[in-house]
């Protein structure tokens, strides 16, 4: 192709002139299209949802086909749809220039195939392009082939132990593409940097959504100039239609850190702490749980953790403090209080009565029981008879278990239910592998679903509602090993290939039981979405008769008060995002 030096003394030529490099005036209008790649793409490609119209590229896509520079990093939000830019980029630079290898990279196999969907939506409707196109093939890799000689190829650099970036070994190519980097693995990477060495005019595309981990991502874009790379970041303003709600919707769903990392594509502050204590803070108050009554005006729900017979299972309630069928204040801690109230100066007790501004607990989650079963030699049996009992008494919404350690006890509870003719125990019982995948809607688009790993999701979705203040601790559970205890001692001790967190594990079986729980009301009824009001359904209970008071009495046999009143304080101030 002729360089734009050339065509500009071309077009100070006379006809004639033209006529010695065997061109006409049309023929140079021609170059100069395609010298232009927006102006190129616009006369030659169609818009994928108008195909009578010609595309038509955002000022971000634009910018993305027409940046100039052997080494390019994108820093980008996620749906700002970069993948049609790069796409339309791919497509310009294989039809304009001949015989030129293209490489293009991902972590997964479903990211290679959404920019190859891309390429094809684009080209479908432009004869000009689908003519020069001689071959496709999709296995065992995507290729692309032009009548020029230039091949759009794609790879998935692999994720299974042993094979990771052994696709990628033996290619070249003149440009390499290489998305959502910043989640590709040690092997991968190194293929990467040996295929760059196979030709000096080999040029790097890299593009990709943080993921939080200090890796070469982090190092290209924030000290780009210094490793010889132009960088580019875009963030939630080039994201179309976004609006306040959406904005909202995204920062109570993804958290904090998922809000930086996915929606302003920031390098959130690296820490290894997954529960900041700032916020268990914000969510603790001084109450006794085990002289807590059962309440037939509240929901509870419940989250199971089974482990070996030494360790135990462990069981905990969590109630959501309701006020649409119950008085302003809790009976259970007025009655408390005005018990301590007559013992002393009664002036002061109104005006520390006045701080403690209990309407702000009321549609949050309390910690209301931990019940643990341990030891030989029927710890599981009666771990399964634990949970009946616990369901008979407090009638939960749903009983969430870990899967891992316990599928046979979830079968012997279904076999119960069986049993005794009961219909409701398998409808609110959900057995959950924290290794496996959960189904969710986008929280960027919600129509679309996505799927997210169900630990870190699980651990994603309690911060979120640690953040908010969405529950409420005890202050004596603030032992190590306790519930606070191990919600202050929760680590990500490493990072996947996959960039996914790996979590500290010993000291965490009370805490993934209150997790599932807390997750649990999340989940099934939008506590946090509806405390915000993003999301207005309405939550309609099952009707059934409600059992008596059966919890073992030994463990509200003491004559301490129902709330340490040596440690009232002021709630703390809400913090917000």
């Amino acid at each position: 192709m002729l360089k734009k030096l050339d065509i500009k003394k071309l077009e100070q030529l006379p006809p004639e002139e033209l006529k010695k490099y065997g061109l006409t005036k049309a023929d140079l209008g021609k170059l100069k299209i395609m010298a232009d790649p927006i102006r190129w793409l616009s006369a030659n490609l169609r818009d994928p949802e108008n195909p009578k119209k010609p595309l038509k590229l955002r000022s971000m896509q634009r910018e993305i086909v027409a940046l100039g520079h052997p080494k390019i990093t994108i820093r980008a939000s996620r749906r700002t749809g970069k993948s049609i830019g790069i796409a339309a980029r791919i497509i310009y630079q294989a039809f304009t220039e001949s015989n030129t290898p293209i490489l293009l990279v991902a972590p997964y196999l479903s990211q290679v195939n959404e920019i190859f969907e891309d390429i094809e939506h684009l080209t479908q409707d432009s004869p000009t392009v689908c003519q020069t196109i001689v071959r496709q093939i999709q296995s065992p890799f995507r290729l692309i082939e032009f009548s020029n000689g230039s091949v759009i190829k794609g790879m998935c650099a692999g994720s299974t132990p042993g094979r990771r970036g052994s696709s990628l070994r033996g290619q070249g190519a003149k440009y390499i593409y290489v998305d959502e980097f910043d989640y590709m693995d040690e092997e991968s990477l190194k293929a990467l940097f040996m295929i760059m060495k196979t030709r000096v005019d080999t040029e790097l595309f890299v593009t990709g959504t943080p993921s939080g981990a200090r890796s070469w991502f982090y190092t290209w874009c924030i000290d780009a100039e210094k490793h010889g790379f132009m960088t580019r970041h875009y963030s939630k303003e080039h994201i179309p239609n976004w609006t306040a709600e959406d904005d909202l919707r995204a920062r109570i769903m993804l958290g904090e850190a998922g809000y930086m990392h996915e929606v302003l594509a920031e390098f959130a502050d690296e820490s290894t702490q997954v529960f900041p204590s700032i916020y268990i803070d914000q969510c603790m108050y001084s109450y006794n749980w085990k002289l807590l009554k059962y309440n037939p005006d509240r929901e509870y729900g419940i989250g199971v953790d089974w482990n070996s017979a030494a360790t135990g299972c462990h069981i905990v309630i969590m109630e959501y403090l309701s006020n649409e069928n119950a008085s302003p204040i809790d009976t259970d801690f007025l009655t408390q209080i005005n018990a301590w109230r007559a013992m002393q100066n009664k002036e002061y007790q109104e005006k520390l009565y006045e701080k403690l501004e209990w309407n702000h607990l009321y549609k949050k989650l309390r910690f209301f029981r931990h019940i643990a079963v341990a030891g030989e030699p029927f710890a599981q049996h009666d771990a399964v008879e634990k949970i009946i009992e616990t369901y008979l008494t407090y009638q939960p919404k749903f009983i969430w278990v870990d899967q891992g350690h316990g599928e046979v006890q979830v079968e012997l509870l279904l076999k119960w239910a069986l049993d005794h003719g009961d219909n409701v125990l398998p409808k609110i019982l959900k057995a959950c592998n924290f290794s496996g995948t959960i189904e969710l809607p986008d929280p960027i688009h919600p129509a679309t679903k996505i799927k997210k790993r169900f630990k870190p999701y699980m651990v994603q979705a309690v911060q979120r509602c640690l953040e908010e203040a969405s529950f409420v601790l005890p202050m004596s559970e603030d032992e190590q090993a306790k519930l606070v205890g191990q919600f202050r001692g929760y680590m990500v001790e490493k990072q996947t290939a996959a960039k996914e967190p790996v979590f500290s594990s010993g000291n965490d079986h009370i805490l993934d039981a209150a997790m599932l729980a807390i997750l649990g009301f999340e989940h099934n009824f939008g506590l946090l979405a509806r405390r915000t009001k993003i999301g207005t359904a309405r939550i309609e209970y099952r009707a059934i008769a409600r059992q008596p008071e059966t919890f073992p009495q030994d463990e509200s046999k003491t004559n301490k008060p129902g709330i340490s009143f040596g440690r009232l304080r002021t709630p703390p101030r809400r913090w917000t995002p």
